[in-house]
């Protein structure tokens, strides 16, 4: 929301931003996570070198075998894959809010930020509605990044391990897990219960997201 209102104030050089923010989504989560792998990989990556030159040398880690900082950045590059379309999104609202109130507020004295969280924030209740329940769907639905980042048991130590790939092992096994170990059943009903509780939790947001939106 914070770049969308930037952008929205059309600096220079914004159609440069947007594609830049933008471009991420257009890369499939497979691609993503393989480029990700190169830039947090110890030995060929940019991270340490970079955190290195900058005199932060005690910073540089394994990033993806360390049992802190695997899931924060696998946290990170999903939000970096997903961070165009919201930004989308927010901006088609911020274009809808009339530019009267805005400048009807200003005339009554009020500060930037005054008339972002009265005027503006709330007239943006349908964007937020549309980017709360997509992100909360994707949520559920993460696999692709941790498979190629971390496995599908979830390295380091199933510091990593999510829902899909729960699933994913139960289904069909994994590097390392015996065919014994395979549970189709047991995958089928984690998988219908996940649903239920996505059905269950988009229906509780959509409803009260919505009547956020009339009181708005």
């Amino acid at each position: 929301l914070f770049l969308a209102v930037q952008l929205n104030a059309r600096p220079r050089f914004m159609e440069l931003y947007r594609t830049i923010l933008f471009l991420p989504v257009i890369l499939s989560l497979v691609a993503t996570g393989f480029i990700w792998t190169l830039m947090l990989s110890p030995n060929i990556g940019i991270l340490n070198p970079t955190l290195e030159a900058l005199g932060l040398g005690f910073l540089t880690r394994s990033w993806l075998d360390d049992t802190f900082w695997a899931l924060p950045c696998i946290i990170a590059v999903q939000a970096w894959n997903h961070l165009g379309w919201a930004i989308v999104i927010y901006m088609s609202g911020l274009q809808t809010v009339p530019r009267e109130l805005v400048e009807a507020a200003s005339l009554d004295g009020a500060t930037a930020w005054q008339r972002f969280r009265a005027v503006t924030f709330p007239l943006l209740a349908p964007a937020f509605t549309s980017v709360t329940v997509i992100t909360f769907i994707q949520n559920f639905r993460v696999f692709d990044v941790v498979y190629v980042l971390a496995g599908p048991i979830g390295a380091p130590a199933g510091r990593t391990d999510v829902l899909g790939t729960l699933i994913y092992r139960a289904a069909f096994g994994a590097t390392g897990v015996s065919s014994s170990d395979v549970r189709l059943s047991y995958a089928v009903t984690v998988a219908a219960v996940v649903f239920l509780v996505m059905l269950a939790g988009v229906s509780a947001l959509i409803y009260g997201l919505r009547r956020r939106e009339l009181e708005a």
